[in-house]
């Protein structure tokens, strides 16, 4: 008969900080992950600036015949 390791159940890890995601960083502190959370949401906001610019790039109608390079 085989042997079973009995394991320990573990302890959650301490949220600090609510994250806007599920992955952590191995002992982050709560000030580095409030700015994690602005960082990202920075980024986030950023990402959605360029494909309105972009959406309005689409849009714009179509210029005048090219001169000759």
């Amino acid at each position: 008969m085989a042997r079973t390791r009995k394991s320990k159940a573990r302890k959650p890890a301490k949220r600090s900080a609510p994250s806007l995601h599920d992955k952590r960083f191995p002992g982050e502190s709560t000030p580095y992950r409030e700015a994690r959370n602005a960082l990202l949401r920075s980024e986030t906001e950023l990402r959605r600036g360029i494909e309105r610019v972009a959406t309005a790039r689409r849009k714009l109608p179509l210029g005048g015949p090219v001169p000759v390079d």
